[in-house]
């Protein structure tokens, strides 16, 4: 649904730039050595363009009144990209962030420059990480592991970190409180497989549905 939206925005940049007999394609270099090659308006960069600042980084898109307004491709000097929407020289609206590193790409929502509302982390390890940012930080939602696994709870720099539940593939599932991705004190439950006939008494209905034993969890007898 986030990339539906993001291809709709797309759309919507490239017809809001046709046909517009009052700009005109110019070149200006700047005194700092950037250079600057696409539609203007009067002495303002406005309509598709390309800047290419005197640092390396390169912004391919849309200005307004001459800011990056609308969609647009940013490529930072340091190697991370951004392509998404801007809003007064700021990300600002749906977009992806790729870092240089490769340790992770965001998909997601911006606010005056910080992750805001819904977005998506993908880490170089296959975790992906969903949930709601505030004002650049993830404090709560889903971790899902490529075995399959999947946490629901607190998130603290993209590890499990305060109240939560993590639930195995193979349905042994662990709750409590976490910290740096490690249960520091809670329950666990270790699936039975049973069925109602055939339970020996020490089984309960847990969350999500699951048939187990109930242990609880401390440091001590980790």
């Amino acid at each position: 649904m986030l990339q539906m939206h993001y291809q709709q925005q797309q759309q919507h940049y490239v017809s809001k730039n046709e046909n517009n007999d009052e700009k005109q394609t110019k070149s200006r270099v700047y005194d700092d050595g950037s250079v600057y090659k696409g539609e203007m308006m009067e002495s303002f960069r406005h309509g598709q363009g390309e800047m290419r600042y005197f640092d390396g980084s390169v912004y391919l898109g849309s200005f307004k009144n001459d800011k990056k307004e609308g969609f647009g491709i940013y490529q930072y000097k340091d190697g991370d990209k951004y392509e998404g929407q801007f809003m007064n020289n700021r990300r600002h609206g749906y977009g992806n962030y790729y870092y240089s590193d490769n340790s992770c790409i965001y998909h997601g929502y911006f606010y005056n420059n910080k992750k805001q509302g819904h977005g998506m982390m993908k880490l170089d390890d296959d975790v992906v990480i969903t949930g709601i940012f505030t004002d650049g930080e993830l404090n709560d939602g889903n971790i899902s592991f490529p075995n399959g696994s999947t946490y629901f709870g607190g998130i603290e720099s993209y590890l499990m970190c305060g109240n939560g539940y993590l639930k195995y593939s193979d349905g042994f599932i662990v709750k409590g409180i976490f910290e740096n991705d490690n249960l520091l004190l809670g329950e666990r439950l270790v699936c039975c497989f049973c069925c109602e006939d055939d339970c020996d008494g020490e089984c309960y209905e847990y969350f999500e549905g699951i048939c187990g034993k109930r242990e609880i969890f401390t440091e001590e007898n980790n």
